[in-house]
């Protein structure tokens, strides 16, 4: 009876160990690949005398021309303003 309860015990730790460390590893391997991804993606420092390009596309206004809500859904192109 005695090698029964220290199997049932075995098992019962084996198995409170697995509730416990397969999601801390899942945890673990989740920030593992977002620390790379962040740090891979970090981007080049700019010279010092760098300048900015801004090329808008279509005509520059101020506000743009209020529309009607659903001339507004089904309109592919906003009016091309900027």
């Amino acid at each position: 009876m005695d090698l029964l309860r220290a199997i049932w015990r075995i098992l019962a730790g084996i198995s409170k160990a697995i509730t416990v460390l397969v999601p801390l590893l899942f945890v673990i391997i989740f920030f593992a690949a977002l620390s790379v991804s962040v740090s891979e993606n970090a981007p080049k420092p700019l010279p010092d005398r760098a300048g900015l390009l801004i090329a808008p596309s279509g005509r520059l206004v101020e506000d743009r021309t209020p529309l009607e809500p659903l001339e507004a859904l089904f309109a592919d192109e906003l009016a091309g303003e900027t």
